[in-house]
């Protein structure tokens, strides 16, 4: 009995040690640290990356070439749906085609896409074209991206490849703006950006154009009314007979041009007969050669091209006897001579029609007032002077253009 006494403090001390090492409640146990809202680690597998849905308009096309622009938008939605970052769908706006910020967002809309691209494909000129497209927010309008690429020859799907709209996430640039501070979209997209050595002014390109005259009609001015001279010798009749020559045109791209004109027409006079200084009436051939450099303004639209010019320079006539009704050659009056050739200054206003064929060619016409300074016709040995030279007229020419 002494001997448990004496051990009873050891056991009971020995039992709460064991209470306290293998005897705590599992309740007991520390809970794990609380994670605060918003800072759960991200998530693994496919669901960790949500793609962007991107509604993708036709490209429209400003040019007179033919421009494939559904098949580019088709081209830029397996380019999305390839990417890692978005998931492009076609869509196309109830206004119509447009490429405007409004319109985009309302197609967008319309199939459930939170962002809108929208663009145009532009001739800058025969060869030269530019890819412009814009990605922006639907909920704010914000420009998300533009991208402009400039390239040589016809458009194609390879046109749209090398603009790699749709690089990696990290590549896309935040808006430009907050989305509280977002200014309304604008009413047009950013103009086309193209490198210096490919800028061409806005329509504009070389061009050449070639004419050759068809008509010459003359101002009847002095015809059908006595010469001059004392002894009546009426003009009775006056007709062309040849036009021949050539008119050349180089224009600008500013839209103005030089240009140089040869040309010769050929008129057969028929003289009333009586005492007059050329025989007793007859036929008198009459070949003036023009000659003129052109000042031209260009004034080109997609229906029809319009020039208008003015020019400056002389013309040479030189006179034949074709025929003669009765006369002496040798007679005070020196019947049936042949008048000395004339020099005169020449000058003339025109305009000229073309309707464009394709954005390379056009066929046109152009009518000329041309008026030449009057001379006095003179017949060596006649005094006074046979009449004045009525050399003035309109010309009507036909040619072709080429831009280049």
């Amino acid at each position: 009995m002494g001997k448990l006494q004496r051990w009873a403090p050891v056991g009971a001390t020995i039992a709460v040690a064991l209470l306290l090492a293998f005897g705590r409640p599992v309740s007991a146990q520390p809970a794990p640290p609380a994670v605060p809202p918003g800072s759960e680690p991200p998530a693994s597998g496919p669901a960790a990356t949500q793609k962007t849905r991107v509604a993708i308009l036709p490209l429209l096309a400003f040019g007179a070439e033919p421009v494939p622009g559904d098949a580019m938008s088709a081209r830029l939605v397996d380019q999305a749906n390839t990417s890692a970052d978005y998931t492009g769908v076609l869509a196309r706006s109830s206004r119509g085609p447009c490429a405007e910020p409004e319109c985009a967002v309302e197609a967008a809309k319309s199939v459930g896409a939170s962002a809108a691209l929208y663009g145009r494909v532009t001739e800058l000129d025969a060869q030269h074209w530019v890819l412009t497209a814009t990605l922006i927010s639907v909920p704010d309008g914000a420009v998300l991206r533009t991208v402009d690429v400039a390239e040589s020859g016809t458009p194609s799907l390879a046109f749209v490849d090398s603009a790699k709209f749709f690089a990696p996430a990290a590549a896309v640039p935040a808006p430009q703006v907050p989305p509280a501070l977002a200014a309304p979209p604008a009413v047009q997209p950013p103009a086309p950006t193209v490198a210096p050595a490919e800028q061409r002014p806005p329509g504009g390109r070389w061009a050449l154009t070639l004419d050759v005259p068809v008509a010459y009609t003359f101002d009847q001015g002095n015809a059908n009314k006595p010469a001059q001279g004392s002894s009546p010798a009426p003009w009775k009749s006056r007709m062309t007979t040849d036009v021949s020559g050539a008119m050349l045109l180089a224009l600008s791209p500013f839209h103005v041009g030089l240009g140089y004109e040869n040309y010769s027409v050929t008129q057969s006079v028929i003289v009333g007969s009586g005492n007059g200084n050329v025989g007793g009436g007859g036929s008198v051939g009459v070949a003036t050669k023009i000659q003129m450099v052109d000042l031209v303004a260009d004034f080109p639209t997609r229906i029809l091209n319009f020039t208008l010019g003015y020019g400056m320079g002389s013309a040479d006539t030189s006179f034949t006897i074709t025929s003669m009704n009765g006369g002496n050659n040798n007679n005070n009056n020196n019947n049936g001579g042949i008048p000395s050739p004339i020099h005169a200054n020449a000058s003339q206003v025109f305009f000229m029609v073309g309707v464009p064929l394709g954005s390379r060619f056009d066929i046109h016409l152009a009518y000329h007032f041309v008026t030449i300074a009057q001379k006095d016709i003179i017949v060596p040995g006649n005094n006074p002077p046979f009449d004045k030279s009525q050399l003035s007229g309109e010309a009507l020419t036909l040619g072709a253009r080429l831009n280049f």
